[in-house]
C-alpha cells in the first residue's frame, strides 16, 4: 500500500506488544430502507451500483472492498479526505452510507441523525453496545479493525523488549487505562511479541491480495 516509506515494517522493527483494535462501523442515513447486512446485500443486489457509499480513509475503503469481494454487493464506493464532510453527507441524505470507526460513529448514532447497521470486528463490541458484526449477521469470517503496537528498534535486547511486554501488558491491564482506550474507541488488546509476529504475518497474507486487486494506496 505504501511503496516507499524509507523502512522495512519487518525487518526493521522489534515487535512489543499488540495494544489496541479499531473497529469500524457500517452507518446509514436514518431513512435508508435497510437495517441489517443482509437487507442492505439485498438492496444493492436490486439496484447495483445505486447505492453510495462515503469512504473518509483507506481503512474505510479496505472494509468496503471486503464486504464486496465476501457479498456481491454491488454498491458505488466515494472517496472523501475526512471523517466531517463524509458524516455530513450521510446525515443529510445526499449519500446514503458510510464507514467509519466506531470513535466517528457513536455520537452520530446515539444521537439518532445515522443507524449503525454493524460493527466490523468478529463479534460485537462494548465500543458500540446493541450493534451486530457483518459476520454475526451471516458473512462469514468477516473482520476488518485498524490496530496499534508498540516497537522498539531492531536490534534491541531481548531482555528489555520482555520487560517492555511486562510493563505495557501491566497498564493495558489497569482499569483506569482500559476505560480510557474504550472511550477513545480502542479495544485494548496484548499478547506477547511471537504472537504479535504471528499476527502480523496473518494480516498480510489476509489482505496484500485484495490491496493488490483493488490497487489501494495509503493516505
Amino acid at each position: 500500500m505504501y511503496p516507499s516509506t524509507g523502512f522495512d515494517s519487518e525487518k526493521d522493527f522489534a515487535p512489543i506488544i499488540l495494544t489496541g483494535m479499531v473497529p469500524m462501523a457500517i452507518s446509514a442515513n436514518p431513512s435508508f430502507p435497510a437495517n441489517t447486512i443482509p437487507e442492505l446485500i439485498a438492496a444493492a443486489k436490486a439496484k447495483p451500483d445505486k447505492i453510495d457509499v462515503a469512504m473518509p480513509s483507506t481503512s474505510s475503503r479496505m472494509v468496503y472492498e471486503l464486504l464486496k469481494a465476501k457479498t456481491g454487493a454491488p454498491l458505488f464506493g466515494v472517496p472523501y479526505k475526512g471523517s466531517a464532510t463524509a458524516m455530513t453527507e450521510v446525515m443529510g441524505g445526499q449519500v446514503q452510507l458510510t464507514i467509519d470507526t466506531v470513535t466517528a460513529t457513536r455520537a452520530q448514532a446515539s444521537g439518532g441523525k445515522i443507524k449503525a447497521l454493524a460493527v466490523t470486528s468478529l463479534k460485537s463490541t462494548d465500543l458500540l453496545p446493541g450493534v451486530k458484526s457483518v459476520a454475526e449477521q451471516g458473512v462469514d469470517g468477516f473482520e476488518m479493525t485498524a490496530w496499534n503496537a508498540l516497537y522498539a528498534p531492531r536490534g534491541t535486547p531481548r531482555a528489555i523488549v520482555d520487560a517492555l511486554n511486562a510493563a505495557m501488558t501491566k497498564i493495558l491491564a489497569d482499569p483506569e487505562t482500559r476505560a480510557r482506550l474504550l472511550q477513545m474507541g480502542m479495544e485494548p488488546s496484548g499478547g506477547t511479541p511471537a504472537q504479535l509476529v504471528a499476527f502480523e504475518k496473518a494480516e498480510r497474507v489476509k489482505w496484500g491480495p485484495l490491496i493488490k486487486a483493488a490497487g489501494l494506496k495509503g493516505d
